[in-house]
């Protein structure tokens, strides 16, 4: 008997659900988003956790030089070379020559003079930090967003704590800031108070404004991008940070010249731009003033006659008279007096000098505590820096392109505001800053072509 074969349907191996565990950042990506959320709300969680400053301060130094650490260690293992990039030697000479000046016998202790050399020299160190940590161009802008929703939040929060009024606890932070920094008043602090970041958001708000606005000026705003700029200019705005504003002004300017000067048309409307510019702020504050009158906040009500009266201002007056009386140690000590021997280490030793709280000049900050020999290598350490951004500027193409003109002007923004306080030992804004350096040194060796001919121009 034959029997006809029935055809059995096809088998297929049942398939197993698995989960997507591999994701898809690296783990020095995150840890740099990490710090960049930590550092930007240490000023908060400073007067909010039950912790001490100095405990705050120190786990977020720990964690931006442990992180450096790693990344060096990974590098080493791979390579087997010392870091190096075309800013290194001035990097090492003017660091280590900062932590020579730990040893001045003017110094209180030499703990003082190494508490020094942390807030002016070592953060310079985290610019290997940004030139090792990334490995593609992608990862760079993901910083970049990150760095711009960290400002955005914090602005957003700023503006809440600004319009729902001072707790308790923010008048006595207030209190003792003003008789610690001997401030002729708290208007400037409004928004900034209100985070427990003094000054430091002023510079962290200028930095994000200035690399988000040179963005924008590349191509057309999206509204993802104004979203985020608004409250960023509004919180800084509320600061009445002046320094700030210039800054931001001068680095935003550069880098619409840098990207419109082909075009010749722009190239002409430049100095009127700049003409209109220059009457809106002379007119700014008569135009402010005839507002004033609306406002019912005494503290605005004081911001807006020191703007319409800048000479008589009282934080210009005490700007004047400690500029005065810093250069008269400075010509009497040209060599330096040490570091630590003014600013933030300053408040926690007594000084064999008269103790000089700020400088409110990192220029002066630096002569003063390093002498001329190291403000000397500071200006070859910026310069550096600043004349390599140009020339990257205009060697490399596309995104390296971008990168390279959005990093150079932030640095523009640094070098103003230095001009007007001690922003070189601020956390987390300088560290910040110092990323940023390396980052942009780094652009050439995603791109061969690039980076050859950057070696042969600047060799």
């Amino acid at each position: 008997m034959n029997s006809t074969s029935v055809p059995q349907p096809k088998q297929y191996p049942a398939k197993k659900f698995t989960l997507p565990l591999k994701f898809p950042y690296s783990k020095v990506e995150v840890a740099i988003w990490l710090v960049l959320f930590f550092g930007a709300f240490t000023g908060h969680l400073k007067r909010y956790l039950p912790f001490s400053d100095t405990l705050v301060t120190i786990v977020y130094d720990l964690s931006c030089f442990g992180l450096l650490g790693a990344v060096l260690l990974k590098r080493l293992s791979r390579s087997r070379r010392l870091p190096y990039s075309k800013s290194t030697p001035a990097i090492v000479v003017f660091t280590s020559f900062a932590l020579v000046t730990a040893f001045n016998p003017l110094l209180a202790s030499i703990t003082q003079g190494l508490l020094g050399w942390r807030f002016l020299a070592s953060g310079i160190l985290l610019h290997f930090l940004g030139f090792y940590a990334f490995e593609q161009v992608n990862q760079i802008w993901r910083f970049l967003r990150v760095f711009w929703i960290t400002a955005f939040l914090i602005s957003l929060y700023g503006l809440v704590q600004l319009i729902r009024g001072y707790t308790a606890i923010e008048l006595v932070w207030i209190q003792q800031l003003s008789a610690t920094m001997m401030i002729a008043g708290t208007g400037r602090y409004r928004l900034m108070s209100t985070l427990g970041s003094a000054v430091d958001l002023g510079f962290y708000l200028t930095l994000a404004i200035s690399t988000l606005s040179t963005v924008i000026l590349f191509k057309c705003p999206s509204q993802r991008r104004l979203f985020a700029l608004v409250p960023m200019v509004v919180a800084l705005l509320f600061t009445f940070v002046r320094a700030a504003w210039f800054a931001t002004s001068v680095a935003v300017f550069i880098a619409a010249v840098r990207l419109f000067w082909h075009k010749k048309i722009l190239r002409l409307l430049f100095p009127v731009i700049l003409l209109l510019v220059v009457t809106s702020i002379l007119w700014f504050p008569r135009l402010i003033l005839a507002i004033s009158p609306y406002l019912e906040n005494p503290a605005l009500n004081e911001r807006i006659a020191s703007l319409a009266t800048p000479l008589q201002d009282a934080s210009i007056l005490d700007r004047v008279r400690t500029w005065t009386g810093i250069w008269t140690v400075v010509k009497d000590n040209p060599y330096g007096v040490g570091v630590g021997m003014s600013g933030a280490a300053s408040l926690r030793y007594n000084a064999t000098i008269p103790t000089i709280i700020t400088t409110d000049n990192t220029y002066l900050k630096v002569v003063l505590e390093t002498g001329w020999v190291g403000l000397f290598l500071f200006f070859w350490l910026l310069s550096t820096i600043f004349l390599h951004g140009i020339t990257l500027s205009m060697i490399l193409y596309g995104d390296l392109k971008r990168l390279a003109i959005v990093f150079t002007t932030s640095f523009v923004a640094f070098i103003v505001l230095l001009f007007f306080g001690e922003y070189i030992e601020l956390n987390p804004s300088r560290n910040i800053l110092w990323i940023f350096s390396g980052i942009l040194f780094s652009l050439p060796r995603f791109n061969s072509l690039s980076a050859n001919n950057y070696d042969r121009i600047t060799h």
